[in-house]
């Protein structure tokens, strides 16, 4: 009988040691499933955050440096003039457009941060005849309007001018697209939601036929845009590239400005006669800026 109880004890002790012992390890063995899991989602959590902080800082890096080049950088860094080899009074001013592409933050070898930005200069004005002249080889000594813009021409006549110019100034100037033109017209990143360029009176902005007596005008009489462009809306058409493709686009000094809905922009009008057709130039360049939003060259 005394040994049935010790026996029965013993058996009564090992299976509750063992199943302490198999309670403590399923215990354990749950406890640290349950910290690994809080420590991977912690650690996830923290990866989210820091790659969130990351992107949100690039982005806010990228809207301040857009902003900031398109409005508060120096004017004299991103208004300026080119001037002819030949002549050096044959000029025209060029203004450079954000298109509010950050394209690139680096540091430099003197620990300065500089953002390059994308964007592209384009002519104030409609291309004027005594630049034509000077880089087309046409008669230099013609009886003209040298402010009046460069009209008559097509496209076979641009490539020939542009192919002269560019070797002379060592760039790559071309006739903008029509996503670029209108970019510019509506005053680029910050301009206003006007029909014309620069204002929803086009007798301030564009020589039409209200307002042209049925002539030409010589370029920037008229109020500029944002931008300080000029003439986008009337005095002359202008050719833009679609594909390879050459439209015009923009109004004339013989368009009916008065008629029609305000829609923005107002720029497609019926095909206007030669006369009545001239460019502008454009030539993408990225700027690079410090955090003092000034141009680094």
């Amino acid at each position: 009988m005394h040994s049935s109880i010790q026996a029965f004890k013993h058996s009564n002790i090992q299976a509750f040691k063992q199943s302490n012992i198999q309670a403590i390890k399923h215990s354990s063995n749950q406890t640290f499933k349950q910290s690994n899991n809080q420590a991977i989602k912690q650690s996830n959590n923290q990866t989210i955050k820091q790659s969130n902080i990351q992107a949100i800082k690039h982005f806010l890096t990228s809207l301040l440096f857009c902003f900031a080049a398109a409005v508060y950088a120096q004017p004299d860094c991103l208004r300026t003039q080119w001037h002819g080899i030949e002549s050096p009074n044959c000029y025209h001013t060029i203004v450079w457009v954000c298109t509010g592409d950050t394209l690139s933050v680096d540091t430099n070898a003197y620990g300065e941060v500089i953002t390059t930005v994308g964007g592209f200069w384009i002519t104030c004005e409609e291309l004027t005849r005594d630049v034509w002249r000077w880089y087309s080889f046409s008669d230099r000594n013609v009886a003209d309007d040298d402010s009046l813009p460069v009209t008559g021409i097509d496209k076979k006549q641009v490539d020939t001018f542009l192919d002269i110019f560019n070797k002379s100034l060592r760039q790559q100037w071309r006739l903008p697209t029509r996503e670029e033109w209108l970019f510019a017209f509506r005053g680029g990143l910050f301009g206003g939601d006007y029909a014309f360029s620069g204002s929803n009176r086009h007798v301030l902005v564009a020589w039409s036929k209200s307002n042209s007596g049925g002539r030409l005008h010589p370029v920037g009489e008229r109020i500029a845009n944002v931008l300080d462009i000029h003439d986008m809306s009337g005095n002359v058409s202008e050719m833009v590239t679609v594909g390879d493709s050459i439209v015009c686009i923009g109004g004339c000094y013989l368009d009916d400005m008065e008629s029609g809905e305000r829609s923005m922009p107002k720029v497609d009008f019926p095909m206007p006669p030669p006369e009545a057709v001239g460019f502008r130039i454009i030539y993408p360049e990225p700027l690079k800026f410090n955090r003092y939003c000034e141009r680094v060259f």
